[in-house]
């Protein structure tokens, strides 16, 4: 049984490394290490600490129905959580507290399961009912998809734990639940497993590839190191030898003759070129972040506000739909840059007369900053290849096709990931989404986030 606690331990672990601020990480934590203490509590039977047995198995049957259900209710949340919601949940954990007094210290016989099945019980049903109605919620086939391997993953095992542990010892005490739960715990593995390195469960994912946008990334920002230096050598050794050839023309000759404007041609030319490589570096370079609290939305605004003059001059609309004004932990100066991207793609891409929205919302997981324009949308082919390093179908001299490359890396840096959706003649719209756990407040409710 010790592998079956070490196990959950360790899956309690990755959860809490991968998002460590997320209140559904937290409780799906929380619940792993309460039933792991069954595990435990097994191997210490076997052993002459039987009072430390005692408590850690009660602790295993009392903790583990309310944890269960905390996770399972801050799963299906909408919306940051209200005050009397989160003392609802601290009022759930007084059945909880009040068992473990009675049966783990006051109580020298055998664990009365009749008055654990009495609460524990709808605490497992109504975990499984909000699974189950998180999954039925869900609004994109994605979600949907994670959202069944969870429910796979525990609702038959948590209907079996309330059938053989608790009903079952209700009525017979001395009841060997063992070899029927067993089987459940090897099949919740194996789908949690198979479906980590499949989809993902939960935000973690399995894998033994890299992204290879990734990749791509890296050899960017390496192979441009290393070209920005190579050029600035050798556009520095031009410029250099253009200052010599000039110093050493004859006085009053300079201009009499072509060479002075040939030199003027070099020097204009290795200026060029030393400012664009400079600019390439600048946006493939690779990302420290420096984060802290702030106001996304006031970060939106004066983003937004610094391209009105440019979206008045071309005669376009912008409209702001602020459902959320999370304070969020992030770096406002790369936020700032990355959301400048998306504008200017989004007035590049709008006609006049057109309309760019610029939302902030969330849904259960995710803060999610979208920038939509009415523009002529973009090819299936075209969205595929957006993000790649230098491809553009822009036609500007100025454009190197880093713009979005850019917007890639500040997100995935930021723990986040960055969304483009388009179809031809219905606009574009990208997303940049946060995990929830960057959320520390919101705003307009002024309230702190668990």
């Amino acid at each position: 049984m010790l592998y079956y606690t070490s196990a959950l331990l360790a899956a309690a672990a990755i959860l809490i490394v991968r998002n460590p601020r997320h209140a559904v990480s937290q409780a799906a934590a929380l619940f792993l290490i309460s039933a792991s203490l069954g595990g435990l509590g097994d191997a210490l039977t076997d052993t002459s600490y039987q009072r430390l047995a005692r408590v850690v198995q009660v602790a295993n049957l009392v903790f583990t129905p309310y944890t269960v259900l905390l996770f399972a209710s801050l799963y299906g949340e909408r919306r940051p959580l209200r005050r009397p919601v989160k003392v609802a949940r601290w009022l759930l954990l007084v059945p909880a507290l009040a068992t473990f007094a009675a049966e783990g210290w006051f109580n020298p016989g055998g664990i009365r399961y009749g008055w654990l099945l009495v609460w524990a019980g709808p605490y497992y049903a109504a975990a499984c009912a909000l699974l189950l109605g998180a999954f039925w919620q869900a609004d994109s086939p994605q979600l949907k998809r994670s959202r069944l391997i969870l429910v796979l993953i525990m609702v038959p095992t948590l209907l079996a734990v309330l059938i053989f542990i608790y009903g079952a010892r209700t009525i017979w005490p001395e009841f060997a639940f063992m070899r029927y739960i067993s089987v459940f715990f090897v099949y919740s593995f194996g789908v949690a497993l198979l479906g980590t390195f499949l989809y993902g469960v939960l935000g973690v994912k399995l894998t033994f590839e890299r992204d290879p946008l990734d990749t791509a990334m890296k050899s960017v920002t390496s192979g441009t190191a290393m070209l920005n230096h190579a050029l600035k050598n050798e556009l520095g050794k031009i410029a250099i030898s253009a200052v010599n050839l000039r110093a050493e023309l004859p006085p009053g000759q300079d201009g009499a003759s072509g060479t002075d404007d040939h030199l003027r041609i070099i020097e204009n030319a290795s200026s060029h070129m030393m400012a664009m490589v400079s600019r390439i570096h600048a946006q493939t370079r690779e990302i420290v972040l420096e984060e802290r609290p702030l106001s996304l939305a006031k970060l939106v605004q004066a983003c937004a506000d610094g391209y009105m003059a440019m979206m008045d001059a071309r005669g376009i609309a912008l409209h702001t739909d602020y459902r959320i004004r999370p304070i969020v932990a992030c770096d406002d100066v790369h936020m700032k840059e990355a959301l400048g991207n998306l504008i200017r793609n989004a007035i590049e891409a709008t006609p006049a007369g057109g309309t760019i929205t610029i939302r902030l919302d969330t849904d259960k997981k995710y803060v999610r900053l979208a920038v939509s324009d009415t523009g002529p949308g973009i090819s299936r082919e075209t969205l595929s290849r957006a993000f790649e390093p230098f491809y553009s179908t822009k036609s500007q001299h100025d454009n190197y096709g880093l713009g979005l490359s850019y917007v890639y890396n500040v997100m995935a840096r930021s723990g986040g990931r960055i969304e483009l959706a388009s179809e031809p003649g219905r606009g574009t719209t990208a997303v940049m989404v946060l995990p929830l756990g960057k959320m520390i407040a919101d705003e307009a409710e002024g309230a702190e986030r668990p």
